[in-house]
């Protein structure tokens, strides 16, 4: 019976997967000096391990970034053919509201999740517990007037991310949180697995699209 859903997370320039269904749950994590170049070794190995194999597979879920692009494309591509060759669905989520949704859940209060972006720019996105997240891509100059992140870090949102230090010297009142530098399979897997929030599945050999290049 197909009762397992294999979760990807590619965005942090290394790879780390895990298997999750009835009863169990494992997560394998390359380091990071190997990047994404064993993605597809670790997938081997993670389903050894658990004596488990694709046909197993009900679903694939994936951080679908932004991220460090290549490993982005990586992973999104990968998790892309796997479910289109067993016809099931995919799942994507962003990072910004893997790491949003980790630390909201945490501090009980909206979360400003930054990730680099191009030319000096910042992904950014704002989680709210109440009603979700939303995205864009803003410099110094979009949160000097007054924008909806803005008004948020005002009113007590905390800062995350990777860039979230980038955040902070646009806004120095702003609070970092520590300890949500990155998103991880574990938060990946507690967003999907989330009744409020959870994404909706697509249609199986639907492909899902990386956000950093929609």
């Amino acid at each position: 019976m197909s009762d397992l859903t294999l979760y990807i997370e590619t965005t942090p320039r290394f790879s780390e997967v895990a298997l999750r269904g009835p009863g169990r749950e494992r997560i394998l994590k390359t380091e990071q000096a190997t990047g994404n170049r064993d993605l597809v070794a670790l997938i081997r190995r993670l389903f050894e391990e658990e004596g488990a194999a694709p046909t197993d597979l009900a679903a694939v879920v994936i951080d679908v970034g932004p991220g460090a692009l290549t490993s982005v494309r990586v992973g999104v591509a990968f998790g892309n053919a796997l479910a289109y060759g067993r016809s099931i669905p995919t799942r994507g989520y962003s990072s910004l509201d893997i790491i949003g949704f980790a630390a909201s859940a945490q501090t009980g209060v909206p979360t400003v999740v930054a990730v680099r972006g191009p030319e000096g720019a910042a992904y950014v996105g704002l989680w709210c517990p109440e009603n979700g997240g939303r995205h864009w891509v803003l410099d110094a100059g979009d949160l000097a007037a007054d924008h909806e992140v803005t008004r948020a870090l005002q009113s007590g949102a905390k800062l995350a991310g990777p860039a979230a230090e980038t955040l902070a010297v646009w806004c120095p009142d702003a609070q970092v949180i520590a300890g949500f530098e990155a998103s991880s399979a574990q938060r990946l897997i507690a967003i999907d697995e989330s009744d409020r929030f959870r994404a909706s599945p697509v249609a199986a050999q639907a492909p899902i699209v990386g956000e950093n290049f929609r």
